[in-house]
C-alpha cells in the first residue's frame, strides 16, 4: 500500500512509513506544532514521488561530505528510492523546499536510522530538522557521521547522546518521546 501524502504539521495525520516491532505495517499519528508556528503557510509531508528530482537538487544543494557519514548518501538514485519507499520529510513553504529529512525504518528493531538531513541556510536556527527528525514514527532515531564531522556539535546542541565513538564513526541516538516505547539496544 502506498503511503499517505498529507501534510504533517497542521493537524496529526495517519501516515502508513514503518513496520512495527513484528514487521507489520501500521498507521502512526504525526503533529508537529512548532512547526506550524515557523512555516505557516508551510507544509511538512512525506514527499511525493513527484517530488523526486527536487529532492536529489536540495540535498545536493545542501549536503557536503562533511555532513553525511558515507558518501552513498549523497548518491542521488538512493534520494529518489527513498522518497518512492515513504521515507523523506519536506517542509516547504510555497513550492520551495527548505528541509529535508531522509530516513529508513530498521527491520530487526524499532530504531530508526537517520540518512541524512539539511536546513536552507535562510532557515536555519528554528530547530527544523529536530523537529522533522522526532516527527518520524517509531523509537530511537540513529545517525552517525565522522569524528571530525561538524555534526558532532549540531547533536551535542540538540540533545542526542554519543551512543558508541570509534575512529571511523560516531554514532548518535536521539531518544523516543514518553509517548513512545523505547526498544532495546
Amino acid at each position: 500500500m502506498t503511503p499517505r501524502r498529507a501534510p504533517l504539521g497542521f493537524a496529526s495525520v495517519p501516515i502508513k512509513t514503518c513496520a512495527n516491532q513484528d514487521g507489520v505495517s501500521g498507521n502512526s499519528k504525526i503533529d508537529i506544532p512548532l512547526l506550524n508556528r515557523v512555516t505557516s503557510p508551510g507544509s511538512v509531508r512525506l514527499a511525493d514521488r513527484e517530488e523526486a528530482d527536487v529532492c536529489v537538487e536540495f540535498f545536493a544543494r545542501h549536503l557536503t561530505e562533511d555532513n553525511v557519514f558515507s558518501r552513498e548518501f549523497l548518491c542521488p538514485m538512493g534520494v529518489r528510492a527513498a522518497v518512492t519507499r515513504g521515507q523523506v520529510i519536506v517542509c516547504k513553504v510555497g513550492l520551495e523546499v527548505i528541509a529535508a529529512v531522509r530516513f529508513y525504518c530498521r527491520k530487526r528493531t524499532a530504531c530508526v536510522s537517520i540518512y541524512q538531513f539539511a536546513v536552507n541556510p535562510t532557515w536555519r536556527g528554528h530547530r527544523l530538522s529536530l523537529e522533522m527528525i522526532k516527527a518520524v514514527p517509531r523509537g530511537l532515531r540513529i545517525s552517525c557521521c565522522s569524528p571530525s564531522s561538524s555534526l558532532n556539535e549540531y547533536y551535542v546542541k540538540t540533545g542526542w547522546t554519543l551512543r558508541r565513538r570509534s575512529c571511523q564513526k560516531n554514532e548518535w541516538t536521539l531518544p523516543c518521546s514518553s509517548a513512545e516505547q523505547s526498544p532495546p539496544l
